[in-house]
């Protein structure tokens, strides 16, 4: 009986051993090269289906564990190990397939240079795979390079000069570029060219270089680390900055602004100059035909922050009109904060009034505090990009024979008209005593004022009855 258990669990232990070999669903002879060889004319293999949410919560996948992601449509399998684990889609389906797209892990995965230069297929998206080094200057010629992994994939510039060049845009994102101490950009458009840079970190180049010409320049999320000089932009009708990192690693000027541009936008960042270093340069004087803009941006250091206009700006400020600058680190310049303060103060000079009309007040007014606004004697010019509403406060003192009777008020002048503003006046007269012929009488100014960009205010006076001459001794007025 014993003899019999013996033999009943070897025999059935020997089916056990085979399977662990080799497996065959539907056939006798398994491929000797597969573990598994499954056989079928009518059905086929179905891997486990499961939910994007579904797969992700699988703790510690197996490398190369497979499953269908049902929300993403694909197979799925962990490229990586159970530590770091990588989700990769593959077999994607014939609807999903690309023939405008190659991958490059070497330089020769590129088009073959011509001219000297790698001219890239238009509208092709080149996908840098890992460290690549590139000896040849790359011409973007409309296309897409892109990685994948801002931390793996690199781009290395080992041609000894620029690395783009030529006279394209296109767009590069997802990547770091590495200068090896060379420059990185040299291209010179034709005005129609559109370049976007996105999610990019700019490292080791001797210079960012010069982009010139284009359309548009958009850079969105990129960090500078350790360059020698910034970016230099001539002739952009639209030049936009967003989430744009210069950090104290780098050198010389970030950004230097040069020509003639539409539209400039830098909104959110940080900007770090070190001493002998500067963050922005304008004092080329480039023009703004419609509107700039900083926002949201911090800015650092004991460096030159902003190397500011040498025309058509104002004292102690650095950019002229068109701009609006509100942020951290360099002085706000925009209309809210539009502002001025003339004054005189000497000796007394004659200024005329009569009971006909309203006269400006003959003195010569110095300025100070001035922000988009032009000054001459007795008159502010706004100069701001929209109207709004400021606030004037003034005084002056003067003395006048025979104690006319005098209102001062201020009045708000364009190319058209003259307009007294009547919550300004202020009526006047020495009526007894001392103020009657010899003593001073001093007048208080305020109120309120819309102006358009281009309107003026100035102070006026006007006699009750008769006319006359009266000194003035002191006149300040205020508008902000």
């Amino acid at each position: 009986m014993m003899k019999k258990r013996i033999l009943l669990i070897f025999l059935l232990s020997f089916p056990t051993l085979m399977l662990q070999a080799q497996v065959g669903i539907n056939t006798t002879e398994p491929d000797k090269s597969a573990s598994l060889d499954i056989q079928s004319q009518d059905s086929g293999l179905l891997v486990p289906r499961m939910t994007t949410a579904q797969r992700e919560a699988i703790v510690d996948p197996a490398n190369s564990l497979l499953v269908y992601d049902t929300d993403l449509d694909g197979y799925y399998y962990n490229q990586g190990t159970k530590a770091d684990i990588q989700w990769v889609k593959f077999l994607n389906s014939e609807k999903n397939a690309r023939d405008n797209f190659k991958i490059i892990k070497k330089e020769s995965d590129f088009p073959e240079a011509s001219g000297g230069k790698i001219t890239l297929d238009e509208n092709v998206l080149y996908e840098i795979n890992g460290s690549v080094a590139v000896n040849t200057p790359i011409d973007l010629n409309g296309a897409y390079l892109s990685g994948k992994n801002t931390n793996r994939d690199i781009l290395i510039n080992n041609t000894g000069s620029s690395l783009f060049t030529g006279n394209k845009g296109g767009v590069i994102r997802n990547m770091i570029i590495n200068g090896n101490g060379n420059q990185l950009f040299q291209i010179t458009g034709t005005g129609v060219e559109n370049l976007i840079l996105n999610n990019l970190f700019f490292t080791g180049a001797g210079s960012i270089g010069k982009l010139e010409g284009f359309n548009l320049v958009l850079l969105t999320t990129v960090q500078f680390l350790n360059n020698q000089n910034g970016l230099e932009a001539v002739n952009i009708y639209s030049f936009l900055l967003s989430n744009i990192f210069w950090t104290e690693q780098n050198d010389g000027t970030f950004l230097s602004l040069n020509g003639t541009f539409t539209d400039v936008q830098y909104s959110g960042g940080r900007v770090v100059t070190d001493a002998g270093e500067t963050g922005i340069d304008v004092s080329s004087n480039p023009t703004i035909n419609n509107s700039a803009s900083i926002d949201g941006v911090n800015f650092s250091g004991s460096g030159t922050r902003v190397n500011g206009y040498t025309t058509n700006s104002y004292p102690n400020y650095n950019f002229d009109n068109k701009w609006e600058v509100n942020t951290a680190g360099i002085t706000r310049e925009e209309d809210a904060v539009a502002n001025a303060s003339m004054f005189y103060q000497g000796s007394a000079v004659n200024s005329n009034y009569n009971s006909s009309s309203g006269t400006k007040l003959n003195v010569i007014t110095q300025v100070t505090n001035r922000l988009l606004f032009s000054h001459d004697n007795n008159e502010l010019t706004y100069n701001g990009l929209r109207g709004r509403t400021f606030q004037l406060n003034g005084s002056l003192s003067y003395s006048a024979a025979d104690a006319p009777e005098l209102v001062f008020y201020v009045v708000k002048k364009n190319s058209s008209e003259v307009v007294a503003l009547n919550n300004t006046k202020v009526f006047s007269k020495g009526s007894t005593g001392f103020f009657t012929n010899s003593g001073t009488l001093a007048v208080p100014l305020h109120g309120t004022v819309r102006l358009q960009p281009g309107e003026s205010v100035e102070v006026w006076v006007q006699a009750n009855s008769g006319s006359g001459t009266m000194n003035i001794r002191s006149f300040n007025l205020s508008i902000n």
